[in-house]
């Protein structure tokens, strides 16, 4: 992998690190639902786009790993915040971030399998996970 690459994976999995730092303290409850959907989708953006660059063979296999379960580290505690927030989304919203999480645990399976056309098929189903999370982001922002 080339220097560049780990550079701008490291970036983007630190900027995603940093934006979580800041969890909403006095916000109201529609801004923290719609902070917590914005670093989902930043999470998901960075495992689609290891996904990809795996599936292309910009990667290798060990990195795109530890990169997505770094990634389902960060949703499952996305998740857990967003259900207690007390919000009338926060169980739709916690459940589409667990569905995101299942998508990237069946990716690195597949990676760990080598089976590149399936993480390319995988990655797919996270445009469509980053569209519905566009939707819910919208809805908690025009909420507050």
């Amino acid at each position: 992998m080339n220097v560049m690459t780990r550079i701008r994976f490291g970036l983007i999995i630190f900027l995603a690190f940093c934006s979580s730092v800041c969890l909403g303290c006095g916000k109201s409850n529609a801004e923290k639902l719609n902070s917590d959907l914005k670093r989902v989708a930043s999470w998901t953006a960075t495992a689609r786009m290891v996904a990809d660059a795996y599936a292309n063979r910009a990667v290798p296999g060990a990195y795109t790993s530890q990169t997505l379960e770094e990634v389902n580290r960060q949703l499952e505690q996305d998740a857990k915040h967003i259900e207690s927030i007390g919000d009338t989304r926060s169980g739709d919203a916690a459940n589409r971030v667990r569905q995101i999480e299942s998508v990237v645990s069946k990716i690195n399976m597949d990676v760990s399998r080598q089976e590149r056309a399936a993480v390319n098929e995988l990655s797919m189903q996270l445009i469509g996970q980053e569209r519905a999370l566009g939707s819910l982001v919208e809805s908690a922002a025009s909420a507050h």
